[in-house]
């Protein structure tokens, strides 16, 4: 396993990132489908949730896989997953304040998602069993470029 880098023409983790799921995971078939959150649409998001921190987005709910990007730095923040609500799990690294000494979640949200981006991919129920390889991959493959600020506990 390894990333094609010539794959992409702007070199952002974003875009190394997408091609490198559409290389091993769609094109053998298996219905993915992506979308990019810039901050404006996730201040949005985010204000929905209200004090109450219900998470009440007018999403489907839908199992996926999330990959926080910092902007300025090109690379992940966290790789994570869920096999529901995958947009709603993405949005609790900020109430948690996930972090390493480094860097923490919290500020961003304070700071209306300055700098960031959020992509999820997204599964349908039929595809469900495929989202814990594909987070798999996205952590193994960010790791190994030393392109993930926060890696999974649990794979440390």
């Amino acid at each position: 396993m390894g990333w094609d880098v010539s794959l992409v023409n702007d070199k952002s983790t974003e875009s190394l990132i997408i091609s490198s799921v559409n290389s091993e995971f769609i094109s053998r078939g298996i219905n993915i489908s992506d979308e990019l959150f810039n901050s404006e649409k996730l201040v949005e998001m985010y204000k929905l949730k209200g004090i109450s921190h219900s998470y009440s987005y007018p999403y489907t709910p839908s199992p996926g896989v999330y990959v926080w990007l910092d902007t300025k730095k090109n690379k992940a923040i966290k790789v994570g997953k869920h096999n529901e609500n995958v947009v709603k799990r993405a949005f609790e690294h900020f109430k948690a304040n996930t972090h390493t000494a480094d860097i923490e979640m919290q500020p961003f949200s304070q700071n209306n998602f300055t700098g960031i981006l959020l992509l999820v991919f997204y599964l349908d129920n039929n595809n469900i069993h495929w989202v814990l390889a594909l987070e798999d991959y996205l952590e193994k493959s960010l790791r190994e470029q030393k392109l993930l600020l926060i890696p999974s506990k649990r794979r440390c």
